[in-house]
């Protein structure tokens, strides 16, 4: 059975391949899905547009035709993909904003031809009865024109910014792939920090969302007016309906896919899509959550057109998780600024390039007598790797690669097959510079370490850590001999983490716990006397146990005796 499925996912990958390097016809949607973002009891909502919404886009098209555009490019050292935004009406703020959102987009995705964006800035209060859009803060409308596929015996429609990826070329050169409004309110948080207050929305985070819709995270599940379950795209000349890709990879728990194995229109489909448990069974999104399930995705029982289906499971990956992107609902004060794996993966599955790999080195230190480089190796006999490598203080905030890492442009690069580079690091002004680094890369897989070299000391090395919810390492303290832990946040949300100290009998000692908060892409960096001051450390062996109270962290520990010692220790995940 479970060989079975795994054999029609294998063939549905081969097949989407295939076909969407093929010139199929394209065609215009009748009933094309769009997703408005609209406040409903303190929280942003991803959902169905209104009579009044689709009123408000109608006059926002008027307004726009008549406003003098701007065409934008991505700006990055070396991005992955190309993104043309055409802005309307943004202030320099909210553009500002808008554009972080595609640059986060840009260095994710690996594009063969440029994804189009119509973008809009408006005020509703330039237009007729404002009131009834108080609510109403964006929405997105995929492109119209779907290309049309047929994987085994099914009809798919493929969304035109994926088709034109495959094909190499723009099927449809005068349209953008897809357009968004963004509303002007007082609400809005512009800043590119992610910090808002706890009472604005984030804009890069709204707009990240919205863009993967835009890409095709497109379900067309609804109910009709006798209550029965349907789904598909209406296309003119047409007579069936036809399921977007996304619809493609949904299935029960027991493995029934929705659009090959239930009726079109009918009531089972209908207890489908309100039973709660749907999941997005692609084999890359499996092996990104873990290898144990699919991802779960948002079903609640009563149906919510354009929330239901189209989004990840609301409480299944909750605020502050690496995967809260994709959710139905965003929080006043929430941010969420990085597709996330599963979402990654979704697109992986959707035969869109994605670049692949993320390497969480937990600790570096430069200056003041320390000296490191990085060194990267690519493990492939046969392909190039593109590479990105990046540096965070311990707060969180980027560092500077043109300093860090001596020139401009040198922690982007190309690395042949089984090649290395080193970077050697420097704190510019000579001062002491710690905190993490990540080293992302396309599908290619690579290796990183980061080598140490203290000063009358010796030389210790630091290689890329797991992400864990809970991890142990062995600690000791003799005269002046200490083992000191780098916690790293890999989540996209500030995060509390406990730490306890125990005796090599496994018993926890007095005055041996501690919690520490860690800011998104944070760092805790301290020896085992400054994280546990009332603990009696001296001589003592023992070992640490760090967990997260939400979401995965990356460890590091390393032990150290100026003059004498220096060395990196084992960490492993503790065992439920």
């Amino acid at each position: 059975m479970i060989g079975q499925f795994l054999v029609r996912l294998a063939v549905l990958l081969f097949c989407v391949s295939i076909l969407m390097g093929r010139s199929d016809q394209v065609y215009r949607a009748e009933n094309n899905v769009t997703f408005v973002t609209r406040v409903e009891d303190g929280v942003l909502r991803c959902g169905h547009a209104t009579p009044a919404n689709m009123d408000l886009m109608e006059r926002i098209q008027a307004r726009v035709s008549r406003a003098r555009p701007i065409s934008v490019q991505t700006n990055l050292a070396q991005p992955a993909a190309e993104f043309i935004v055409t802005y309307t009406g943004f202030t320099s703020e909210a553009q500002a904003a808008f554009q972080r959102a595609v640059d986060i987009w840009a260095s994710t995705l690996i594009t063969a031809v440029p994804i189009e964006i119509d973008a809009n800035f408006v005020t509703v209060d330039d237009l007729e009865d404002p009131e009834d859009f108080e609510t109403t803060l964006a929405f997105v409308r995929p492109s119209q024109t779907w290309a049309i596929a047929r994987i085994s015996d099914q009809q798919i429609a493929v969304p035109i910014a994926l088709a034109n990826q495959r094909s190499d070329r723009d099927r449809v050169p005068d349209e953008p792939d897809f357009a968004m409004t963004v509303i002007d309110r007082s609400d809005w948080y512009l800043g590119l920090d992610g910090q808002p207050e706890s009472d604005q929305f984030d804009l890069v985070s709204v707009v990240l969302h919205e863009i993967s819709h835009g890409l095709g995270i497109v379900a067309s599940f609804d109910l009709d007016d006798d209550g029965n379950g349907r789904y598909g795209l209406e296309f003119r000349d047409r007579e069936e309906r036809i399921p977007t890709l996304f619809d493609y990879f949904i299935r029960l728990r027991n493995g029934d896919q929705l659009v090959t194995d239930l009726s079109n229109p009918s009531g089972e489909l209908a207890d489908a899509i309100t039973g709660i448990k749907l999941f997005w069974a692609g084999s890359q999104t499996r092996r990104a959550n873990g290898g144990r399930t699919h991802a779960m995705l948002w079903a609640p029982s009563e149906f919510e057109a354009a929330s239901s289906i189209a989004h990840l499971d609301e409480d299944a990956y909750p605020s502050g998780t690496s995967n809260s992107l994709m959710t139905p609902q965003i929080a006043r004060g929430e941010v969420s600024q990085s597709p996330g794996p599963l979402l990654r993966a979704m697109l992986k599955d959707m035969d869109y390039a994605v670049r692949g790999h993320v390497l969480q080195i937990s600790h570096f230190g430069v200056g003041d007598g320390l000296s490191s480089d990085i060194v990267v190796t690519n493990r492939s006999s046969s392909e190039t790797a593109a590479v990105s490598v990046d540096a965070w203080d311990p707060r969180g905030n980027q560092l500077d690669g043109d300093t860090l890492f001596g020139a401009a442009g040198t922690d982007r690069f190309d690395l042949p097959p089984l090649g290395s580079r080193t970077l050697t690091l420097s704190s510019g002004d000579g001062g002491l510079l710690t905190g993490s680094i990540t080293v992302s890369t396309d599908e290619v897989p690579v290796s990183a370490v980061v080598r140490f070299d203290l000063v009358g000391t010796g030389i210790a090395g630091v290689g890329a850590s797991p992400r864990l919810r809970a991890a142990v390492a062995p600690v000791r303290r003799s005269g002046g001999l200490s083992t000191g832990i780098a916690v790293r946040n890999t989540e996209l949300a500030e995060q509390w983490v406990d730490l306890t100290l125990k005796d090599d009998s496994g018993e926890e000692v007095i005055g041996g716990t501690s919690s520490k908060k860690i800011q998104a892409g944070g760092q805790l960096a301290a020896f085992i006397q400054e994280i546990f001051p009332h603990a009696v450390t001296t001589d003592f062996k023992g070992e640490i146990c760090i967990r997260a109270q939400a979401g995965l962290i990356s460890v590091v520990a390393l032990e150290l005796e100026p003059g004498r010692a220096f060395t990196t220790l084992p960490v492993s995940p503790i065992l439920y």
